[in-house]
């Protein structure tokens, strides 16, 4: 059987406790004390040593934060440095490939309009739009369209007529800027046969360039890709429309 529980006498306000007693009671409360404070020493020293622990694994990954933003930088400016390199490749690749070209572009002749010869369709006409050329000889290889066939109200396609030297290129794109030509009532254009990059930068250029000739502006593009806006005896060279406009 289990024992009975012994349940502590109330104690009497009125009865007063000998010194024996109030020792043993001062001694229990003293080690009743020391105990809890014994366990919260325990305690506060766990969460010590958790601080620490703490401490030093955020000071590790602030260290670790560091040195990856370290080689992140010094990643962005490896790819900065390689992205300007690149571009710089790219410009003096188009140039050679520019230089390389013989070929000059033919813009806006109706499709069929050479016939069964179209080099010397070209060759003949060539001296009736620009008769100074006939000063010198100039030899036509061959000419040829490219892209699809024009169907419908598609553009037709631009003949490509290689000439045998580089310098005959020239001399037909000067020609072209002192006199505009016209083939069957309408005004045709010639353009050197440039790279693929050096195509994109100019052709960025053709809305400024339309919206210029709709202000009785002329406009013409240098070589590679910058823009030239002529107004009376006023030239101004690598500007937009929006700065020439802010000039008058």
């Amino acid at each position: 059987m289990p024992k009975p529980r012994k349940f502590a006498r109330p104690l009497d306000p009125n009865h007063e406790l000998s010194d024996e007693d109030e020792g043993e009671r001062g001694n229990k409360l003293t080690a009743m004390l020391e105990k809890a404070m014994e366990k919260q020493n325990g305690r506060l020293d766990e969460i010590k040593t958790e601080t620490s622990r703490c401490t030093k694994d955020v000071a590790k990954l602030s260290a670790d934060y560091s040195d990856l933003c370290k080689r992140v930088d010094k990643a962005e400016n490896i790819i900065k440095s390689n992205k300007a390199k690149l571009a710089d490749y790219e410009t003096k690749l188009a140039d050679l490939e520019d230089r390389d070209q013989d070929n000059v572009r033919i813009l806006g002749i109706p499709e069929e309009a050479e016939g069964s010869n179209a080099s010397q369709f070209i060759s003949t006409n060539l001296l009736k739009w620009f008769p100074n050329l006939g000063e010198q000889r100039m030899e036509i290889m061959r000419v040829h369209r490219v892209g699809p066939s024009a169907t419908g109200n598609r553009s037709p396609r631009t003949p490509i007529c290689k000439v045998l030297r580089f310098t005959d290129r020239d001399r037909i794109l000067q020609a072209l800027r002192k006199t505009p030509v016209k083939f069957q009532g309408q005004e045709i254009c010639f353009s050197a046969d440039f790279s693929s990059y050096t195509v994109m930068q100019r052709w960025a250029f053709s809305p400024a360039m339309e919206e210029a000739r709709k202000q009785s502006l002329q406009a013409f593009l240098l070589y590679p890709a910058r823009l030239k806006l002529i107004h009376g005896q006023d030239q101004h060279i690598g500007v937009d429309l929006f700065t020439f406009d802010q000039q008058e």
